[in-house]
C-alpha cells in the first residue's frame, strides 16, 4: 500500500513539474506575441511616412499593388517598386497559398477584424518562391478602402518558427498523453527488470553448473593441474596436486611456478613458460620436488588464455616416472637386442668362413686328389686290351672337375677368402667382374675414393655383403643396363651407394620388412647396415632405377637425409630378357662349354 501511494506521489508530482513548463511556456509565448504586436504597431506608423523603412511597404485596392516602398518591391525580385505597381496581387503569391491568403482577406473584409498577421510564399519575379510575413489591416486610400501592411522576408527564420510552432503545438496536444506514457513506460521498464532479473538469476544458475561441471573436470585428472601468472606466481590448482606434491593450498597461493622445479630443471621449465607466453603453447619435461623433498618427474604443458585483460598459463602435468623406466628399460631391451644380433651376424659370419675353408680346404682338396687319382689310373688302363671301363674312368674327369668348381663358387660365395688376403677393394672389384662377366648385358662402372685402411676391418664384411646383394638384386628385378658401384669418404662419413638405370619400383607398394621376393632383400641390407651403427636409405621409383645408399657416421649419428644422390651417367643398351631371372654367381656352365 505505502508502495503505491509512493508511486502515485510521484506522478503527480511528475505532472505538476510538466504543467509548471507549459506555464512558463505559455507566459513567454504571450510575452513574445505582445512584443511583436507592439513592435508592428509602432513600425505601422512609421511605414505610412517613411518610404524607405527595411520593412517593405504595400497598399492594395482591387487585388493590384497601388504602392509599394523599395524594400516591398525588392522582397518580390524587383529593382524599383515600378515594375510590380499597377500589378495583381496573386501574380506575387505561390499557387499552394492562394486560397489561404484569399480565405484571410475574406475574413478581414467581411469581419472588420483588427490587421491581421500571417505569413505565405511569394513568388519572385524570376519564378523562385520567398517566404513572407505579412502585417495587413483594412484601411482608406485615397478614399477608397485598401489593404495597408508591411511586408517582411522570413526565408532564413521561417524553417525555424515553424519548427518552434510545431514543438509548441505538439506540447500542447501531447500534454495529457505524457504521463500516461511515462507510466506505461515505467511499467514496461518494471516488466523489463523482472525478465532481465530472471535472465540473469538464470544466467548465473547455469555459469554456477558450468563452473562446478569445469571444477569436477579439473579434479578429477589424473595428474596436476595448474594455473599461473606471467610472473609464474601459482593462481590455482587442483586437489591433486595438494595429495601429489603434498603442499597446502595455503603454500601453494604463496608460490612461484619454478619453487616447485628441481635446480637442474629450472632452466628448461622457465624457457618452456616463456615459450607458452610467446607461442601460446608448449610443453616440456621436468623434475618436481614435493613437500617431503621427494623427486618426480612430470610432463609439464601449459597454453596461454587471457582472463580480464591479464595473461596466464593454464596447463596439467602428468607424472611420467613410470614411463621413463619403461623407456629406459625398452632402450635396453633394444640394446641388448642388437647386441645379440651382432653377435648372431657375427657368429653367422665366422660360420659361413669355416664352412667355406671346410669346403675348399676339406671337400675340395679331396676332390681334387681323387680327380688326380682317377686321371693317373685312366692314363694306366687306356692302353690295356683288358680295361673295358678305362674310358667311364675318362668320362668322370670332368664330372668331378665341374664338382671342384661348384664347391670353389660355393666355398667363395660363402666367404670371400681374397677379402682377408687382399682387402675389401680388390674383393669388390672381383666382384664386379665376376658379375660382368657372368652378365654381359650389365655395365658395372666403380667409382672407389678411399683408402683400404679408411674402411674399418669390422666393417669390410657388411660393405662386400650389401653389395652382393644389391647386385643380386640388380640381376635378378632391375632390368637394368647398368650399375654404378661408389665408396667414398664424405665429410659425414663412409658412404656407400648402389645405383642402377633401370625399371625402378613403386616403394609404396613394396614391404621392405618381408624377407620374400617383395622385399628383393632389402630388409637384411637395413639391417646389416643399422647392426653397424650406420644408416639406410632406398629412393626408387618406376621408370627411374634403384638407389641404394649407405652411411656410416663418424660420430655415429643415425640420420641418412644428406646422401648424396649423384646422376648416373650410362650409355643406352638393349635389355636382354632373360637377365631378369638369373643370379649373380650363374651355375656352372654345361660339359665341355668355357668360362
Amino acid at each position: 500500500m505505502v508502495k503505491k501511494m509512493s508511486e502515485k506521489q510521484a506522478r503527480l508530482e511528475e505532472i505538476e513539474r510538466l504543467q509548471e513548463k507549459i506555464t512558463i511556456l505559455e507566459v513567454r509565448d504571450l510575452e513574445r506575441l505582445k512584443t511583436i504586436a507592439d513592435l508592428a504597431a509602432a513600425q505601422e506608423h512609421y511605414r505610412v511616412l517613411v518610404d524607405g523603412s527595411l520593412a517593405g511597404l504595400y497598399i492594395i485596392q482591387n487585388g493590384v499593388f497601388q504602392y509599394l516602398n523599395g524594400r516591398a518591391a525588392g522582397i518580390f525580385g524587383a529593382d524599383n517598386p515600378e515594375e510590380v505597381l499597377g500589378k495583381p496581387f496573386w501574380t506575387f503569391v505561390h499557387p499552394d497559398d492562394r486560397e489561404m491568403v484569399r480565405r484571410r482577406g475574406l475574413q478581414r473584409q467581411e469581419a472588420h477584424v483588427a490587421p491581421s498577421r500571417y505569413a505565405f510564399r511569394g513568388l519572385r519575379r524570376d519564378g523562385t518562391s520567398v517566404w513572407v510575413e505579412v502585417y495587413g489591416r483594412n484601411g482608406v486610400f485615397r478614399g477608397r478602402p485598401a489593404n495597408i501592411g508591411s511586408l517582411i522576408d522570413i526565408s532564413e527564420l521561417k524553417q525555424a518558427e515553424l519548427s518552434h510552432q510545431m514543438e509548441m503545438e505538439r506540447h500542447q496536444s501531447q500534454l495529457e498523453e505524457m504521463v500516461a506514457l511515462r507510466t506505461r513506460e515505467l511499467q514496461e521498464t518494471k516488466q523489463r527488470l523482472e525478465i532481465e532479473i530472471e535472465e540473469r538469476k538464470e544466467i548465473q544458475s547455469l555459469l554456477l553448473r558450468e563452473k562446478n561441471f569445469a571444477q569436477s573436470v579439473i579434479e578429477s585428472l589424473p595428474g596436476l593441474f595448474y594455473m599461473f601468472d606471467h610472473n609464474g606466481k601459482i593462481v590455482d590448482w587442483n586437489r591433486n596436486a595438494e595429495r601429489l606434491l603434498g603442499y597446502t593450498g595455503e603454500q601453494f597461493s604463496k608460490m612461484n611456478a619454478l619453487d616447485l622445479v628441481v635446480d637442474e630443471d629450472k632452466e628448461a621449465v622457465a624457457n618452456a613458460m616463456e615459450e607458452t607466453f610467446r607461442l601460446s603453447k608448449a610443453n616440456t619435461e621436468g623434475a618436481l620436488v614435493s613437500a617431503d623433498g621427494k623427486e618426480t618427474l612430470f610432463l609439464l604443458s601449459g597454453v596461454a588464455c587471457e582472463l580480464q585483460g591479464a595473461n596466464y598459463l593454464v596447463g596439467v602435468g602428468v607424472d611420467i616416472t613410470q614411463q621413463k623406466h619403461v623407456e629406459q628399460a625398452l632402450r635396453q631391451s633394444e640394446q641388448q637386442l642388437r647386441v645379440l644380433s651382432e653377435r648372431l651376424l657375427a657368429t653367422q659370419e665366422t660360420e659361413r668362413r669355416l664352412l667355406a675353408r671346410e669346403l675348399h680346404d676339406g671337400i675340395g682338396q679331396s676332390l681334387t686328389g681323387m680327380k688326380f687319382l682317377v686321371e693317373r689310373t685312366y692314363e694306366q688302363l687306356k692302353d690295356c686290351p683288358y680295361c673295358a671301363t678305362a674310358q667311364h674312368l675318362h668320362d668322370l674327369v670332368p664330372a668331378i672337375q665341374e664338382v671342384v668348381q661348384e664347391i670353389r663358387r660355393l666355398s667363395r660365395n660363402l666367404w670371400p677368402t681374397i677379402l682377408e688376403d687382399l682387402g675389401i677393394l680388390e674383393t669388390l672389384s672381383g666382384l664386379c667382374s665376376r658379375f660382368e662377366s657372368f652378365h654381359g648385358d650389365i655395365d658395372v662402372r666403380q667409382e672407389v675414393a678411399v683408402q683400404e685402411t679408411d674402411v674399418p676391418a669390422g666393417l669390410k664384411i657388411t660393405v662386400y655383403r650389401i653389395v652382393q646383394e644389391a647386385l643380386n638384386n640388380v640381376a635378378k628385378h632391375a632390368q637394368a643396363h647398368a650399375v654404378l658401384i661408389g665408396l667414398h669418404q664424405s665429410p659425414k662419413g663412409l658412404e656407400l651407394v648402389v645405383r642402377d638405370d633401370g625399371i625402378g619400383f613403386d616403394m609404396d607398394e613394396v614391404d621392405f620388412s618381408d624377407e620374400s621376393r617383395q622385399g628383393f632383400g632389402l630388409a637384411s641390407m637395413r639391417e646389416r647396415v643399422e647392426l653397424s651403427a650406420g644408416t639406410f636409405r632406398i629412393e626408387s621409383s618406376p621408370g627411374h632405377g634403384t638407389c641404394l645408399s649407405a652411411l656410416w657416421p663418424k660420430n655415429g649419428a643415425r640420420d641418412a637425409s644428406h646422401l648424396e644422390t649423384r646422376p648416373l651417367r650410362i650409355a643406352s643398351r638393349p635389355v636382354k630378357a632373360e637377365a631378369q631371372n638369373v643370379n649373380i654367381i650363374p651355375r656352372q656352365p654345361a660339359h665341355g662349354s668355357k668360362k
